[in-house]
């Protein structure tokens, strides 16, 4: 193996330099380090987050609506067309029944990660339900998605949710009985959007 030794390689014409040719694999070896001091982003690596949270309560009793839940959007600005966004949440759900709901990822106004169309069918990120849940519980229930926007304008992500069953309620972060007792809980809903570079 031949060894080339430089502080400094520029191209002999043009302005671009290119390592190995396609199919090649280029190896950095243990505990060196490159250097990013111009513009160069991605390769792989976590860009930004955006972190969003929220403990107030939220009730949606109203049927067969798609609503936003309360706390749960937040705003990122992607730096590059090809990056992808990571999407990690949990909400905190309660209800008695907690029968026919369901919960969509939004981005801006266009429902993302949900199911295939298959009649009339209602298509879900996934289902906050647990039949078996107490009065006095709140069941947490989490989602990990990722999004190829292809933008780097603005974006909103939120979260919204969907009863079907006109009888039932449901809420965010507390559970159906909300008593002022040690038996009732409160809890904290997470939103997570983190750019990876392509």
């Amino acid at each position: 193996m031949s060894t080339i030794q430089a502080n400094l390689i520029e191209p002999s014409s043009g302005t671009t330099v290119t390592l190995g040719a396609s199919g090649d694999t280029v190896t950095i070896p243990s505990g060196a380090t490159i250097a990013n001091s111009g513009t160069a982003t991605g390769f792989g690596k976590v860009l930004q987050v955006v972190y969003a949270s929220t403990t107030d309560t939220d009730t949606l009793a109203t049927h067969a609506t798609w609503t936003d839940i309360g706390g749960m959007t937040a705003n990122i600005t992607p730096s590059a067309t090809s990056s992808r966004i990571l999407i990690q949440l949990t909400a905190s759900f309660g209800g008695a029944l907690l029968a026919n709901s369901g919960a969509r990822v939004m981005r801006d106004s266009t429902p993302i990660l949900i199911g295939a169309t298959a009649g009339s069918r209602t298509l879900v990120s996934f289902e906050p339900s647990n039949r078996g849940l107490a009065a006095y519980e709140s069941w947490p229930r989490s989602f990990i998605g990722v999004d190829s926007p292809s933008t780097t304008s603005a974006i909103t992500y939120k979260l919204q949710w969907f009863l079907e069953g006109s009888s039932d309620t449901i809420y965010l972060n507390r559970s159906s009985s909300d008593g002022d007792s040690t038996a009732d809980m409160r809890s904290i809903s997470t939103l997570v959007l983190t750019e990876i570079g392509a």
